[in-house]
């Protein structure tokens, strides 16, 4: 549906800045585009950048009415003009913690300050979510504590849960 939503683009982008969608409106348009009602809890993952609040350079994911918004745009090296080699990876991975974070969240986790966990807070840089590996200890007994994603050369893989143990991490 991505020639029906190109139709959207104009509608979605913020008033105050150019660059900018509103997240809100991406969230709605989504919903009114899949026939879904208006109450259904989503996620949005977007490559377009939103609207961050009025003192912050950047955002990489918003609640919204019944849901949020991801944008992969800031977890992007590309963004912050830098080059990688494992880029796919890298992007992959840093949406991979932020869906985490918000799905904690949804089910009922709190925020917690182990900056390993899914669920740490502050997440106040991309370079957090380089971190973020696993549903730390702290929120047991949820049925994913001490699991990590199993690396894979391959960005198209899908990553399986297994014990963090078995894991390297940073």
């Amino acid at each position: 549906q991505s020639f029906v939503l190109s139709e959207w683009i104009g509608k979605l982008r913020s008033s105050h800045r150019g660059r900018l969608f509103d997240q809100e409106a991406i969230a709605s348009t989504v919903k009114q585009l899949s026939g879904r009602p208006a109450e259904t809890p989503l996620i949005v993952v977007t490559d377009l950048e939103i609207v961050p609040p009025s003192d912050w350079n950047y955002i990489i994911w918003d609640g919204v009415r019944d849901g949020s918004v991801l944008s992969l745009a800031p977890l992007d090296p590309k963004y912050w003009n830098e080059r990688d080699r494992n880029r796919v990876h890298l992007v992959k991975r840093r949406a991979r913690a932020g869906c985490c974070s918000i799905f904690g969240e949804r089910f009922g986790l709190t925020r917690c300050d182990n900056p390993f966990c899914f669920l740490f807070s502050p997440v106040d840089s991309v370079l957090q979510l380089d971190e973020m590996q696993v549903i730390g200890p702290e929120h047991a007994p949820f049925a994913s504590v001490g699991q990590a994603f199993t690396p894979d050369s391959q960005p198209q893989a899908v990553e399986r849960l297994v014990d963090a143990s078995m894991v390297r991490t940073r």
